[in-house]
């Protein structure tokens, strides 16, 4: 997780990754990279379809954060990209495709 810029200066802040589990450098390096891709930014379900992603939750034992994700998959036809067997098996149950390895 990556903490915002401090007063607008990538060395303030962009990079620097909380629990410093990588360097600023490394970080930096990441955000630089993560610039390049063709990124889209999908709009938010609308409140009509909440009866619809909480059956969805419910169904695969999934919080909302990972049903965010399942959703977003099966909307875009997307592959969903997990470390999470929960929510790989939800994937897979609702013919997602699903990248990712069982039991770590």
């Amino acid at each position: 997780m990556f903490h915002r810029c401090g007063r607008g200066n990538p060395e303030h802040g962009c990079g620097v990754v909380k629990r410093k589990r990588i360097t600023a450098d490394r970080g930096k390096e990441f955000l630089v990279q993560l610039a390049t891709f063709n990124i889209f930014v999908d709009e938010p379900p609308p409140i009509a379809d909440f009866p619809r992603l909480h059956s969805l939750a419910s169904d695969h034992q999934l919080t909302a954060y990972d049903v965010a994700y399942l959703d977003l998959a099966k909307r875009r036809s997307l592959p969903l990209a997990t470390l999470d067997d929960d929510l790989a098996r939800a994937g897979f149950a609702e013919g997602v495709k699903v990248i990712g390895v069982f039991g770590r």
